[in-house]
């Protein structure tokens, strides 16, 4: 039994997952292997199984599993920070599992294997594939590996080492901070949207703009394509990077601690004492929260899913 979850062994090749605060049971079963040896929950979210041969991953929210061939579970990590996958690290290998896909989809080698230092974005969307994974070869240089074609279509390289990077939710923009601090944007060429303005004469198939010369805080808000980072007591905000020399910019007192989604609102928490370890409550005086613009959230998600009437709507109610 785990926190939120009730484990109950059917048979030798299947068991019930109950989610004990839904009442929901879920049965998930072996294909290749004659018996289930280990049963686990990784971040209360995810689950982990593994065989003589194989390994089961998924997610208990989405319900979406997948069982590989599998050989090496004892020295695995697990990475469920990218949404619809997980990432199997082994050593200095990377395996890359796409939820509901009961095949590996791509592997990789790195010494970075940190969460901070590695991004995948896989999604379906009508018509359109994306099966995007960005990663660190040496510390100055990002790959960024198609899984479709299974090659590499960008090969950057920074001026300083690189300690955080992350892609946006469509995958045609990724962020990435260097040892100096400055906060950077790679648009990939071939998805960059057409109100960028590139006045340059470079051919490389993407274009790095340094956005921030001094950040200390940068987070996408989950699943949009807006941007948050703090630089010095500033916040600033993209709800549309497109637009990336035009952020909304507003003075804080403290330090952004973390992004939320709170009954439809994003919030972000602001800590005014970062010395002070305990989480007080917004009237206790050393967090407190600012909440992003609702109709501006909205209108760049109705963009982002190129829902064009929605967006129209929104913006009537913009003010002028």
């Amino acid at each position: 039994r785990f926190d939120k979850y009730e484990i109950t062994y059917i048979s030798l090749q299947q068991i019930t997952v109950k989610d004990i605060e839904k009442e929901r049971r879920i049965n998930i079963k072996t294909n290749l292997a004659p018996e289930i040896l280990k049963v686990e929950i990784k971040n209360n979210n995810f689950l982990v199984i593994t065989t003589d041969n194989s390994l089961i991953v998924g997610d208990l929210t989405t319900q979406k599993y997948s069982e590989v061939p599998w050989n090496n579970s004892d020295s695995c990590r697990f990475d469920f920070n990218n949404l619809n996958t997980c990432l199997v690290y082994v050593n200095d290998e990377v395996a890359v599992i796409e939820f509901g896909n009961n095949e590996i989809i791509g592997y990789f080698r790195t010494e970075y294997c940190h969460p901070n230092l590695i991004s995948a974005r896989l999604f379906n969307k009508g018509n359109k594939s994306i099966k995007l994974i960005a990663y660190l070869i040496d510390p100055n240089t990002i790959y960024i590996h198609d899984l479709l074609s299974q090659s590499i279509i960008i090969n950057y390289t920074n001026d300083c080492k690189i300690e955080y990077l992350e892609f946006g939710k469509s995958g045609n923009k990724l962020i990435y901070r260097d040892t100096s601090k400055k906060l950077n944007l790679l648009l990939l060429k071939n998805n960059i949207n057409e109100n960028v303005n590139d006045n340059s004469n470079n051919n490389e198939p993407y274009k790095s703009i340094t956005i921030l010369n001094l950040c200390s805080f940068v987070q996408w808000v989950p699943n949009t394509e807006i941007l948050v980072a703090q630089s010095h007591q500033d916040l600033f905000i993209w709800y549309n990077l497109d637009n990336y020399q035009n952020p909304q910019v507003k003075p804080i007192n403290g330090i952004i601690d973390s992004i939320a989604k709170n009954k439809g609102k994003i919030e972000i928490y602001i800590n005014d004492d970062p010395n002070n370890d305990e989480n007080t409550s917004v009237n206790g005086g050393n967090n407190y929260k600012i909440y992003l613009d609702e109709n501006l959230v909205n209108l760049s998600i109705a963009l982002d899913d190129k829902e064009l009437t929605k967006a129209l709507m929104i913006l009537e109610y913009l003010p002028k």
